[in-house]
């Protein structure tokens, strides 16, 4: 089996891995805001989808995103998102593959490696702009080795235009500059510690030791400075820190506490969750693959190991970050360890055949539902519920999950505004906690939703959702009817459209949004120049 065969066989795998019919919700809202932006001709600048934050300030990081979503989809469906994201994943492991030069057992293990650590976290790999985000870091990690390894510095500019890119595709484009920093940290305490403790470890800095720490803390520099190149300029920064500020793992940050994604990793394996043990595993196997390079070990890799063992410690949704990582870290420690073990050939063999085909034969056996409509996982999203509101003509605004924002603002928009979405960023820590607050006291409802004309509420079915109080208590409610229900989602309508403050509230809303239509057009006017 030659060295070419092995890596295409792990590509396809890689993306046979993650190939699973759309389910994540943030993809709509996505969906919806390309749309907005081929029929406005300009960027966003405002939230034009929702009650709660209509006509609040959106640094839109992700448009470029969004506009090649969009052509995805309207090309090819959400079958070609799903291809999309299958070539993203196999490009990602070909990166990771190829590192480093291999000699066919290398390749083997690396095969497996790669296989093995994709599919543990298939799940996290949504259809969202984090799929951009690893094949980033893949991509600077690669560049930043074969720098390490031939010195030469081109490899460092032509990771310049990708941090451009980086930049306006999603918010965590500052991971370049801090991948960028761990390697000249690196090189800084290398070339430091070979002056003053020579016999304590063989650490070589890259070459020449003062090329290597200049090169390096110019390209740092330039890669904090080069995501300005953007539509929103400056605030781009400014995103960033408050979507690192939302995951802080603080009692009091309601967005860290009440977001799976975002809930650290320690409380969920404390629950009794075994979801985390490959998590605890493959950082385990990164720590011991550094032992057989003490004696020529890379600072910067460990800085970098460290910098993403935080980070996912902090929030479950990181940890898709660090598994790629710690897979480049693996696979750089062994080539440079290669001199003081081997692995024989029939064993590397057996592992990789064992992986591919195990894997091949669990996706191949897998019992994976999908809407035979289209190519969604069913009972996820409201496609009969968001049809039933388009008919019902009940004037009045509607009162929705989170999950199932971005939808209605795909499927409804411009007819009928979701009340929030996945676009937490938008909303303050007050008004999440005071949703969150309704949720688990469903007595407060009727009134929190006259302050929003709310006529209309759409709700998952599912018992297991922390909707599931307020789906009981609306059943019980004389003051709702139950107007359209499947097996996944339920509408009530309000049976007294007469309430003096909820048409005054109807209303205000309804010159509220003529106002901000006003100066949303004025702003379209302005930025389709830009």
């Amino acid at each position: 089996m030659s060295r070419i065969a092995i890596l295409f066989i792990s590509l396809v795998t890689a993306g046979i891995t993650v190939a699973y019919p759309v389910a994540d919700t943030d993809l709509f809202w996505h969906l919806a805001s390309g749309e907005w932006m081929v029929r406005a001709h300009a960027l966003l600048a405002s939230d034009p989808f929702s009650i709660s934050a209509y006509g609040h300030e959106w640094i839109n990081v992700h448009w470029l995103y969004q506009l090649i979503m969009l052509f995805v989809y309207s090309t090819a469906g959400f079958a070609g998102i799903v291809f999309l994201k299958s070539i993203i994943t196999a490009t990602t492991a070909y990166l990771l593959l190829s590192i480093r030069p291999a000699d066919m057992r290398s390749m083997l293990i690396r095969g497996a490696v790669i296989v093995s650590a994709l599919f543990f976290i298939r799940h996290q790999l949504a259809d969202r702009p984090t799929l951009f985000t690893l094949l980033f870091i893949a991509l600077f990690i690669n560049f930043f080795e074969r720098y390490r390894t031939d010195g030469s510095a081109k490899w460092l500019i032509a990771l310049i235009p990708v941090e451009i890119l980086w930049a306006n595709i999603q918010g965590l484009f500052l991971l370049g500059p801090a991948i960028a920093f761990c390697y000249f940290l690196g090189e800084s305490l290398t070339a430091f510690i070979s002056r003053r403790k020579p016999m304590l470890f063989r650490l070589e800095p890259t070459g020449n030791s003062c090329n290597s720490i200049r090169h390096t803390a110019v390209l740092t520099l330039l890669l904090c400075i080069v995501p300005v190149i953007n539509p929103n300029g400056m605030d781009v920064y400014s995103l960033a820190l408050r979507l690192f500020e939302r995951i802080l793992p603080f009692t009091a940050n309601a967005f860290s506490m009440n977001v799976a994604e975002n809930v650290p990793p320690s409380l969920l394996s404390s629950n009794g969750s075994n979801e985390l043990l490959f998590y605890k595993v493959f950082g385990l196997l990164t720590l011991l693959s550094f032992i057989p390079t003490r004696q020529n070990l890379s600072a910067g890799r460990i800085i970098l190991f460290t910098l993403f063992l935080f980070l996912s410690a902090i929030a479950f949704r990181n940890i898709q970050l660090y598994i790629i990582v710690c897979t480049a870290i693996i696979f750089t420690n062994i080539d440079d360890a290669a001199d003081h073990f081997r692995i024989r050939a029939s064993l590397s063999v057996i592992l990789f055949t064992l992986t591919i085909s195990s894997v091949l034969i669990y996706r191949a056996t897998e019992n994976v539902e999908r809407d035979p409509a289209n190519f969604t996982a069913p009972r996820t999203f409201p496609f009969g519920a968001a049809d039933y509101i388009a008919s019902c003509n009940v004037p009045g605004n509607l009162f929705n999950s989170v999950q199932d924002g971005g939808f209605i603002a795909w499927r409804l928009y411009p007819a009928q505004r979701s009340f929030v979405d996945g676009r937490l960023i938008l909303r303050s820590s007050q008004f999440f906690n005071t949703y969150l607050t309704i949720l688990d006291t469903p007595v407060l409802f009727n009134e929190y939703s006259r302050n929003f004309g709310i006529t209309k509420v759409l709700l998952p079915t599912n018992p297991d959702t922390r909707y599931y109080k307020l789906v009981k208590a609306m059943n019980a409610d004389t003051a709702w009817k139950t107007t359209y229900k499947d097996n996944s989602h339920i509408v009530y309508t309000r049976k007294n459209l007469s309430d003096s403050l909820l048409t005054k509230r109807i209303h205000e809303e309804n010159l509220r949004t003529l106002k901000n239509e006003y100066v949303r057009r004025n702003e379209c006017l302005k930025l389709s120049s830009w």
